[in-house]
């Protein structure tokens, strides 16, 4: 109701105004790029969104980014906050995701297009990343009730 909103604005003037406050990270704590780390990322991506279908090698993608396998995933952990095979599987999944909503392959032959090597492991990197089955993801996503249809 009204009286809450304009408690929340009174809070958030306050907040606003006030200089009793301390940092918890300094604008230091947060790694910066440059052009050169920029275009190294992208073509990181560019071949990892080019190839997820096949296997992937940290030795393919480290090459790729002119760095040893080690360095490398030192380096994309700290330009992403996730490790490189997390990234992989999130690219995978998201593929996965599309091919299911748009419904013309079996479930089993989605995980094999998206670059999974077998079906119980797609399953669990599905509900790790979705909190649901892909069964649940397609009904949540294909048989929508609509307001009509209640």
């Amino acid at each position: 109701n009204l009286d809450r909103l304009i408690a929340l604005l009174s809070i958030l003037k306050i907040l606003a105004e006030t200089t009793e406050y301390e940092t918890i990270a300094s604008a230091h704590a947060f790694y910066k790029s440059n052009d050169s780390e920029t275009l190294r990322l992208n073509k990181i991506y560019a071949y990892t969104l080019s190839n997820y279908r096949n296997d992937i090698t940290l030795q393919d993608v480290a090459s790729i980014a002119n760095l040893g396998i080690t360095s490398f995933c030192r380096y994309f952990k700290l330009m992403t906050k996730k490790t490189y095979n997390d990234f992989l599987v999130e690219i995978r999944i998201s593929q996965a995701c599309r091919l299911l909503i748009e419904d013309k392959l079996a479930t089993e032959v989605i995980c094999f297009e998206c670059g999974f090597n077998n079906v119980s492991n797609f399953y669990r990197h599905f509900k790790k990343v979705t909190d649901m089955t892909p069964l649940e993801y397609k009904r949540k996503y294909l048989y929508k009730t609509t307001p009509e249809m209640i």
